[in-house]
């Protein structure tokens, strides 16, 4: 009696993977290749979302003055204080 047999199938495991590997190899001896994979879609131009460098017009410390404002480490007096300072000096 085969150990399949005593455990309470007859299920091979080996015969099953023969079967498929059996099958694949007929696939790929007839000639057909099956379909070609699907072209995949790749959005702006080949950079993924946050490849690419945002461009801004805002210099460094303008920014950093807008930031402080936003998080409120400045008060609105004092930010417009500061902007008009850099606007004079450049």
């Amino acid at each position: 009696m085969d150990h399949d047999q005593k455990v309470g199938g007859s299920f091979n495991a080996h015969k099953n993977w023969k079967k498929l590997r059996d099958k694949h190899r007929k696939h790929d001896s007839s000639g057909k290749g099956g379909t070609a994979p699907p072209e995949q879609y790749i959005p702006y131009g080949g950079a993924g979302k946050g490849d690419m460098e945002r461009k801004c017009d805002v210099s460094k410390e303008v920014y950093d003055l807008n930031y402080d404002l936003a998080f409120g480490r400045i008060s609105t007096e004092e930010h417009t204080h500061k902007l008009k300072e850099l606007m004079e000096n450049e």
